[in-house]
């Protein structure tokens, strides 16, 4: 076996090389891998030569209490993407964060540059199944809560699901990550962030920004026309971004759209319409009002007029990806002296509780699609979720003359939030840690 320094380009670690003739005979071939240090190349190595060998696959491999946890949740990430139960999303997902947080350690890119983050415990790919307890997994998880809040759940369920398949093919006694860890606090400062609202003067401030940002020449004109759906609707980006012509409807100066895919990105294949909705709750009609219904008639007459689906696409005529939105987003806020928890996500929850104060929590659940145990209440089978007549706690947030209302005065309690709102959003953390 041979290490060297890999320094190609984009990469800073090691590389782990040599010369291997597999069991079932086949010829000697050169295999390689690479790792942040020494020892992570040399396991990287080992694994993969494992995988060559004649028989043994990611899928049909025995797990045993020294099946270092790297190997095991690379086997299992093997066995979900075989199973294809899980969608290309949530596995890309999955496989960035066992690559970020288990197998090379928490990290931060900065320029090309790979930075381990400062206080990161020793990383758990390394460790043995059989020696790693719930104190091990709530030290790691606990950093996470603090350095990359975003990650913590994605982490959470790879672990939890992976020592759950070691428990079955009896390698543990007991899943270490389901019994005994405590749920990780987010920090103070993320808890606010998850309770912010956008406010009268932010929506304008933000709206007058993206109308001088579309007014220069050679720039996207989508960003003022998304900006007033969303606050007509209270949807989420991947949502908005999803809808067709043929899923809007017209009924006077309201509209009605149906939910039921989302835009997603996914890594080798690039932005693709996911042709399901976030979650069974939230396949439903969405009305849209005011501003953002007269943004989907001029959107639909456009859409029509080139004979495409996609309402919001880039000056190319190619759709638009949430990644693309989020950072001309950041800018337009900028530009509007505005701070960086003024989000879309922002936009939803004063959406939220704006029908919430006006027409009661459930129904607020059922306008977000974002309550599984409400929401689940009232869905039906065929069809998609009605919401109903919510249009005046919808339109009090584009009438700029009238005094603010109940929403803005009189809180949500906690309890309330956590059941419109659930946990952090992922995509308010994208650009702070990257795989």
């Amino acid at each position: 076996m041979f290490l060297h320094r890999d320094d190609r380009a984009g990469r800073d670690g090691w590389r782990a090389q040599t010369r291997y003739r597999p069991t079932n005979g086949d010829p000697a071939r050169l295999v390689e891998a690479h790792g942040r240090t020494q020892a992570l190349a040399q396991r990287a190595l080992l694994a993969k030569i494992a995988q060559h060998n004649a028989g043994v696959t990611p899928e049909t491999a025995t797990i045993s209490p020294s099946t270092t946890v790297s190997d095991l949740v690379t086997r299992w990430l093997a066995r979900e993407r075989a199973a294809g139960i899980l969608s290309p999303q949530t596995l890309d997902r999955y496989t960035q964060v066992t690559r970020t947080h288990i197998t090379e350690g928490a990290r931060r890119t900065r320029k090309g540059t790979v930075v381990p983050l400062e206080g990161a415990p020793r990383v758990l790919g390394g460790d043995a199944v059989g020696g790693v307890d719930a104190v091990r997994v709530e030290r790691v998880l606990d950093f996470l809560g603090t350095a990359a809040p975003g990650q913590v759940k994605a982490v959470a369920t790879v672990l939890r699901q992976s020592f759950e398949w070691a428990l079955r093919e009896g390698a543990i006694s007991e899943n270490p990550v389901r019994t005994r860890v405590r749920r990780v606090r987010h920090s103070k400062a993320s808890r606010s962030k998850r309770k912010r609202l956008a406010t009268f003067e932010e929506l304008d401030a933000f709206r007058a920004a993206a109308v001088e940002r579309e007014s220069r020449p050679r720039t996207g004109r989508y960003l003022v026309d998304l900006f007033d759906v969303l606050r007509s609707s209270g949807l989420r980006v991947s949502e908005a971004l999803a809808i067709h012509a043929g899923d809007v409807t017209f009924n006077g100066d309201h509209a009605q759209v149906a939910l039921d895919a989302t835009m997603v990105e996914i890594a080798g294949i690039g932005i693709v319409r996911q042709e399901r909705p976030k979650s069974e709750q939230s396949r439903r009609q969405a009305p849209v009002v005011g501003v953002g219904a007269e943004a989907l008639h001029r959107l639909v007459a456009a859409a029509k007029s080139a004979q495409r689906d996609y309402l919001f696409v880039s000056r190319a005529g190619t759709p638009l990806g949430q990644r693309q939105v989020e950072k001309v987003w950041r800018d337009v806020a900028t530009a509007a002296n505005l701070d960086e928890g003024f989000t879309p996500h922002a936009i939803r929850r004063a959406t939220g509780t704006a029908v919430a104060r006006k027409h009661g929590v459930e129904q607020a659940a059922i306008f977000l699609g974002n309550t599984k145990d409400v929401a689940a209440a009232h869905y039906v089978d065929q069809g998609l979720i009605e919401v109903g007549d919510v249009s005046g706690a919808l339109l009090s947030l584009q009438d700029w003359e009238r005094e603010p209302e109940d929403w803005e005065r009189v809180p949500l309690s906690p309890e309330e939030f956590e059941a419109l709102f659930g946990e952090l959003p992922e995509h308010e953390t994208v650009g702070q840690d990257e795989a």
